[in-house]
């Protein structure tokens, strides 16, 4: 059975929307179906319950996506040492988030090493670091998501953008902090002021945009198209290509549909095949090829096979240990 960041990993890949797996379900522990014995695999009621909702939530954003908002700060922010910086209006949904901000030299004749990361809207130099332990449910699509970004200024240049992407919670925003610099020296006389110090930087123009989705766009709207856009989605659901008989199914479903009921009629097919046992378990096919193709895509992906990999296992050439190979070596090159 697919254990929950394998399937956050596989809706990802193949609808190109995040959406954080962990509040919906349990850990993935053997009462609730998570076992490599094949004899023992079952899925509890809190499971099926929980991934119903996933499904249901997920499938709605597919349907309408929340807009895409813009977080703007307006005031400008001067560093002197060190500082953490916090903006703080929190996202309203899960997502990627865009931050952009500029980083203007005031003064300063040194570099200066800029950290962002996700967070809470709370202040406080050890926030930064705590909120990766405090925070309620852990993102589990990339565990380097929450490890500060390093942006780094040189001490010749005089304005810096910088740009970063982000997975964000509901409820989390960013964090701009900056390594620890040196103070400002005091007189060793007790009477005597301290030296006069002023704002090495400036960072303004800082904003938000998101939440950003690489989705395959809004449901077709015509029944040529949504054939279509529903046998490439079922193949990567299923992992495997679909049988004569199954297109002629979905086909005749979606055609005798009403044209003001099609979108409800995709999702209703989309919905039965992301609960069906062929989408949550790793089933052994009549083309064993299948079955490779999905143990190397979640050993080394933890998600569902791409397309290159399902045609050369409906061709029958996985078993080729030259093939095989050649597949891990893209594979490893690839992000995911």
């Amino acid at each position: 059975m697919l254990n929950n960041l394998e399937i956050q990993n596989s809706l990802s890949d193949i609808f190109g929307i995040e959406l954080d797996y962990n509040p919906y379900l349990p850990e993935n522990i053997k009462d609730h179906g998570y076992d490599t014995q094949s004899s023992t695999l079952k899925m509890s009621d809190t499971f099926i319950v929980g991934h119903m909702r996933y499904v249901d939530d997920y499938l709605a954003l597919l349907v309408e996506p929340p807009p895409v908002v813009t977080i703007s700060v307006d005031s400008d922010h001067e560093i002197l040492d060190s500082a953490i910086i916090v903006v703080k209006k929190r996202v309203a949904n899960d997502g990627h988030y865009r931050l952009t901000f500029d980083v203007t030299r005031k003064g300063s004749k040194s570099g200066l090493e800029l950290f962002v990361k996700p967070g809470y809207a709370k202040l406080g130099r050890g926030s930064s670091v705590q909120n990766m332990y405090t925070r309620r449910f852990t993102n589990m699509k990339n565990t380097d998501n929450w490890q500060p970004e390093l942006f780094e200024m040189g001490s010749k240049a005089a304005k810096k953008t910088v740009t970063t992407d982000r997975y964000l919670l509901k409820g989390e925003t960013f964090q701009i902090f900056t390594a620890d610099g040196k103070r400002p020296r005091k007189s060793k006389r007790d009477d005597a002021p301290a030296e006069a110090t002023q704002a090495g930087f400036v960072l303004n123009n800082i904003k938000v945009v998101g939440p950003i989705y690489s989705g395959r766009g809004q449901i077709p709207d015509t029944k040529g198209k949504a054939n279509a856009y529903l046998q490439e989605l079922l193949q990567r659901i299923h992992r495997r290509h679909l049988s004569v008989e199954e297109a002629a199914r979905v086909n005749k479903i979606v055609d005798t549909s009403e044209d003001a009921a099609l979108k409800a009629t995709v999702v209703s097919i989309l919905r039965k095949a992301l609960l069906s046992p062929d989408f949550l378990f790793n089933r052994k096919r009549e083309n064993v090829n299948y079955h490779i193709a999905t143990r190397m895509s979640l050993f080394l992906w933890r998600s569902c096979p791409d397309d290159r990999l399902l045609d050369d296992a409906r061709a029958g050439k996985l078993m080729d240990s030259k093939v095989r190979a050649a597949h891990v070596k893209r594979m490893l090159d690839d992000d995911r």
